[in-house]
């Protein structure tokens, strides 16, 4: 009993012996800074982290230029979990200063303080490879409200100019996630690039960050000698529906052999639902290819080619593939015809088809708010669920007065994706209101 008691004393005295040389603040670093040996440097940046203190960052930050870079990426980890105001500032800085993996890193934490924390676990999936970045339908971007910060661009811009950095493309790519407008001249500068991957990188992040007059970087990419570099060109400018691009795309649509070519083209000219591309969309109004053909019946829409609601609304009436037939009925809905709403709200609950209903009331904006807001009420939880996902998802303000009676559903799921998306579009309102402000008065 005796010999049980003395070794149960030891070991509480080794446990207080340990807790004592527990290494204060202060000593970690001093640690940190002046110890000759990386394994205690990064060790001394690690604990840091781990306990989250504030008084260890400007010390973190000098480490992200350490010799050795073992410690820069636990330098730059430790100051990933430390909440403090100056860490847009402290990770800018590390991904200046910083190399290899642990400038990966700090571009990493950068995007993350400006992701909400609901979309962090699917960027974490897809910041492995930057294909995965902006891989359809769905890229992970900031919310357009989101204001990131001067610094943090400039430092990724840093990394794009920087020819010996690995982390080129993946600075490319993060200046599309974060939508950064003032990165669009250096983004085109490397559309010039030799390199096809850091080109197409370029070209879909000038498209993430939306800017529509930055389409006409685009265009000299349609004469490419890559056929990706081509088709992300083409799709760009649909997005952007960018006008003066409609000759260029028409030609590319009337003189290649590639159908791969036809289907960027004519979707392009479609998106851009400019009424002088009447011609091309009769042309393919009855194409064999599926997607020519939906492309077409998209495109008498987004024209407002009412002479084409007969011919579309006969369409409507055969058999065909539910791609079409939505097709049809956003077409026709644009055209005036309100009863052909109903088989796209239907479409929010049907996984096979969702992404292509959700892009066609997101392009729909406000005019289809009341009508589609119309639907709560019958709906049952499954469709009101999806109803109120996708208002909110529309970024339009006017759905608010329509919305704010589902704050109180009976159905909690209900209640609270109702009050997530009058957050958002609450958001929405201001950021357009203060981006109105800031525009100069027109003059007189």
């Amino acid at each position: 009993m005796k010999k049980l008691f003395a070794f149960a004393c030891l070991i509480a005295l080794s446990c207080t012996l340990l807790a004592a040389r527990k290494m204060s603040t202060q000593e970690l670093i001093q640690q940190l800074k002046s110890s000759s040996k990386a394994s205690d440097r990064a060790k001394a940046a690690e604990e840091l982290g781990i306990r989250g203190e504030p008084l260890g960052v400007d010390s973190l930050v000098e480490a992200t230029a350490d010799t050795n870079e073992k410690v820069q990426l636990a330098a730059v980890e430790a100051l990933g979990k430390i909440s403090d105001p100056r860490q847009v500032t402290s990770l800018s800085t590390a991904v200046r200063q910083s190399k290899g993996k642990a400038q990966h890193e700090a571009i990493n934490l950068l995007v993350d303080h400006y992701i909400p924390s609901d979309q962090k676990s699917a960027l974490k999936e897809l910041e492995a490879s930057v294909e995965k970045l902006f891989s359809p339908p769905h890229p992970i971007v900031v919310e357009p409200w989101i204001q990131v910060d001067q610094e943090a661009i400039d430092a990724l811009i840093s990394v794009l100019d920087n020819q010996s950095s690995e982390n080129r493309l993946q600075a490319a790519a993060t200046l599309g996630i974060l939508r950064a407008q003032p990165a669009i001249p250096r983004l085109a500068y490397y559309l010039q690039s030799p390199n096809q991957q850091m080109v197409r990188t370029c070209i879909r992040s000038i498209g993430y960050i939306g800017q529509p007059d930055s389409g006409s970087y685009m265009i000299p990419l349609l004469k490419s000698k890559d056929d990706e570099i081509v088709m992300d060109a083409a799709r760009v400018l649909g997005q952007f529906k960018y006008k003066p691009a409609v000759p260029e795309l028409t030609h590319l649509l009337d003189y290649t052999n590639k159908r791969e070519y036809q289907r960027v083209a004519l979707q392009a000219l479609s998106r851009i639902g400019d009424p002088t591309s009447e011609k091309e969309m009769q042309k393919y109004f009855a194409s064999n290819d599926a997607l020519l053909r939906q492309y077409a019946i998209e495109g008498f829409g987004r024209m407002g080619l009412k002479g084409y609601t007969e011919p579309l609304e006969r369409e409507s009436l055969r058999g065909g593939s539910k791609q079409i037939k939505l097709a049809l009925s956003y077409s026709l809905y644009a055209l005036g015809r309100r009863a052909h709403l109903d088989p796209l709200v239907r479409g929010l609950q049907d996984g096979e088809v969702r992404d292509q209903v959700r892009e066609y009331f997101v392009e729909l904006g406000s005019p289809a708010v009341a009508d589609l807001a119309a639907y709560l009420k019958p709906a049952d939880h499954d469709l009101r669920l999806r109803i109120v996902r996708m208002l909110g998802d529309m970024h339009k303000p006017d759905a608010i007065p329509y919305l704010e009676p589902y704050m109180k559903d009976q159905n909690v799921e209900v209640a609270q994706e109702a009050t997530d998306a009058i957050r958002k579009l609450r958001k929405m309102q201001d950021a357009t209101s203060m981006s109105a402000e800031a525009r100069p008065a027109a003059k007189s």
